[in-house]
Parts: structure tokens; sequence; C-alpha cells
């Protein structure tokens, strides 16, 4: 859930959340919300939420006005009760089932999945559940280390440990490209660049998508780019080496100013899965003739060409 908010805050509608929160107050439309968001997001997330709607409503008239201890009906103290019972029972036979693969060499990844997928659903950041399902990894890395290696970075992407980086990447672009404005006359970071960002799939298409045009259209490069995304780090590295060569990588790729033809350029961004992924989404957005109020022909030309690379980089991905 902090990481919902952290992107509320990039994007400028933390007021949308309070709102939405304002109209909510009531005891019989908080149940009925907190059902809603429990549906469709995990235990913890609901929790959180919860957290977060106590403090938002002692910063405001509610918090003279309602009474705390009332706003929850019984029944769902009861819910979120038998939830955490479940959950604590599922942590236990999942610990237990990894010491048995352990135990029994047992390889068979998607039997092994079939029983520990369960954690993902209510596992907390720096959590047992964490804590037992990296122990399942390490029990997969003995015999397939490269399909371990990328169930960490799914672990790590799943759990929001990346996304203070997402933040100081957006964060970052929208600094850089300051003023900027699109073929349409619009803010260069709000038509294209935030949405370019948010259509990563992980943390690392983030970063690149918030920053793919960086290098290419404003005056800072990309070692630069890297060294003020490294400040957030801090004295907790959270990112390898091999992380950061892997965006730097596609920054250079992304830019097209280091190929002499576009058909160069698309050729080079072709080798490399995350420059495509990131060109393809800078590619959709692009291909969005309403952002330009009166197109010219010119600007169906670029489009069909956009489309044509869109394919040939889509083929690369199949």
């Amino acid at each position: 859930m902090l990481t919902k908010i952290q992107e509320k805050l990039i994007f400028g509608e933390l007021k949308n959340l309070k709102k939405s929160i304002n109209q909510i107050v009531t005891r019989k439309k908080v149940f009925k919300f907190l059902i809603s968001i429990y549906l469709s997001v995990h235990f913890s997330q609901t929790i959180l939420f919860f957290q977060f709607l106590f403090i938002h409503l002692r910063e405001t008239k509610h918090h003279n006005t309602m009474d705390e201890t009332k706003i929850l009906p019984q029944e769902m103290y009861d819910m979120f009760g038998r939830i955490a019972e479940q959950n604590d029972s599922q942590l236990r036979l999942c610990k237990t089932l990894v010491a048995g693969f352990k135990a029994t060499g047992e390889t068979d990844i998607n039997y092994m999945d079939s029983y520990m997928d369960s954690l993902l659903d209510f596992m907390d950041p720096e959590s047992d559940t964490e804590q037992v399902y990296r122990d399942f990894i390490s029990h997969i890395a003995t015999f397939d280390p490269k399909e371990a290696k990328e169930r960490l970075d799914d672990l790590d992407d799943h759990l929001g440990y990346k996304s203070h980086l997402v933040y100081a990447a957006a964060m970052l672009a929208k600094q850089l490209h300051s003023g900027q404005k699109d073929k349409g006359g619009n803010d260069y970071f709000t038509s294209h660049l935030l949405k370019v960002g948010k259509s990563g799939f992980d943390w690392k298409e983030k970063v690149v998508g918030f920053l793919h045009d960086a290098a290419e259209d404003t005056d800072i490069d990309v070692p630069t780019i890297i060294a003020r995304l490294k400040e957030q780090e801090n004295n907790n590295p959270t990112v390898t080496d091999d992380e950061w060569n892997e965006i730097a990588t596609a920054l250079n790729l992304l830019n097209h100013h280091l190929s002499p033809t576009r058909e160069e350029y698309i050729a080079k961004i072709k080798t490399n899965r995350l420059a495509v992924r990131v060109k393809m989404h800078d590619l959709e957005n692009n291909m969005d003739i309403s952002r330009i109020p009166n197109p010219t022909e010119k600007d169906f030309a670029r489009l069909e060409r956009y489309k044509k690379e869109y394919q040939e980089l889509a083929e690369t991905l199949a």
C-alpha cells in the first residue's frame, strides 16, 4: 500500500485519494469499501489502508465527529481475525513443506508452486512469510539458479523494495523535462513520460520508462542519471551492479542521437529486451493521435512508421 500512496504523491493524486476517503467515512460505507479492496488486493494492504484511513481522519474534521472504535462493525474485526488465523496456518504448512522439499530433493517447481504461491497473497516485507518464501527460492537455486534469480527479482518487485527508485526516477524526469511540451502542446511529463513510466511491468521498466528521453532531450548524460538514482540508495543498496548496468545499457540504446539512422536505432534496441519493452510503451503512447489537436499529413505518416516499428519490436519479444 505504501507503494500506491507514493505513486499518488508522484502523480499529484493524493487529493483525489483523500476525497475518496471523505466519501466513505460513514460506518456502513467503510465496511463495504474495505470489503471491496480486500477482494482486489492483499490482506496486509487492506490493513495498511485501514491505518492510512485513520491517519487521515485524525487530520480532518471527522476526528471530532467520529468514534474510531465504532467505525467498523464487529463482523469486520471478526472476519479479519479469521483470515489472520488462516494465513498463519498456511504459513506453518508452507514452512513444513519447504523443509520436506529440501529433505527429499524435490525439483518439480509446478508441484511446489501449487502450495507456495499462496504465501504471496498475504506476504509483508521483512515478515516470516517472506523468509519462508526466500527459503523456498534458495532450494530452487540448488538445481535451477536462473529460475531462482528471476524469482528473487520478482519478489523484490512484489514487495516494493525498489519502489523508492521508481519514485526517484519519476521526480528526476519531471525535473529534467520541466517546461517541455509534446507535439500537441501538452506538458511532456504528464502527457508522455508519466504514461510510459506507469506502463512498465516491473521496477526496471518503470525507471527506464520515466527516463528514456532524458539523455536524448536534456543536457544530462546516462552516467549522471545513474549517479542521481544511486543517491537514493544511501547506505542500504538494493540494486546490484548488473542491474545498474542493465538500466544504463537500455537508456543508451533508447537515445536515437547515438544511431546514424532510424533503422539502425531500432535494430540496436532489438538486441535488448528491457529497451524493447520500454520502446514499445513509448510507441504505444506516441501512436495516440488524440494528443495532437489538429494532426497533419506529416503526423499521420509518422504514425504509420510507429506502427511498423511497434510490430517489428513485438516480433522480437515473440
